[in-house]
């Protein structure tokens, strides 16, 4: 145990060091956490991009010729190609959407090209629905969702 009045200005300075360090080590982490969580679930879901796994389409009104369609990164990041139509349609958005993000869309039918799509979740016509996942493609139109066969 320090004696003088030095050593304890000096083990004070310490410890006050100690502690500075330890609250920068442990801001950083936390700080850092979401875009390794990120990567973590982009790479699991591209991993499992083969996994047939299907979802139940929404109940639809007939007549129908729009659907009303948003989709949100609710569990990391996933990349994006959204088209009108089909997968030769013109691209109403290609692009990384960021966790906590939303793009909306309304059109007759919609395709979508999705990357790390177990991030996702959409908005189809009112109703929540998770999304599979894995990297494949799909169509939202008044019939419901489809996923597009490899």
């Amino acid at each position: 145990m320090p004696e003088s009045r030095l050593e304890k200005g000096v083990f004070l300075l310490g410890l006050i060091v100690i502690a500075l360090l330890c609250y920068l080590l442990v801001h950083s982490s936390h700080h850092h956490a979401p875009a390794k969580s990120a990567r973590r679930a982009t790479t699991a879901s591209t991993a499992h991009a083969t996994t047939a796994v299907t979802a139940t389409a929404p109940t639809t009104t007939e007549g129908r010729t729009a659907v009303a369609f948003a989709l949100t990164a609710s569990r990391g990041a996933s990349w994006l190609e959204v088209r009108n139509g089909s997968s030769g349609g013109r691209v109403l958005y290609r692009g990384v959407l960021a966790q906590g993000r939303t793009r909306s869309f309304h059109a007759r039918r919609v395709w979508v090209l999705f990357g790390a799509a177990g991030n996702v979740d959409a908005r189809f016509d009112g109703r929540s629905m998770r999304l599979p996942i894995g990297t494949y493609s799909a169509a939202f139109s008044p019939a419901g969702f489809r996923r597009a066969r490899p």
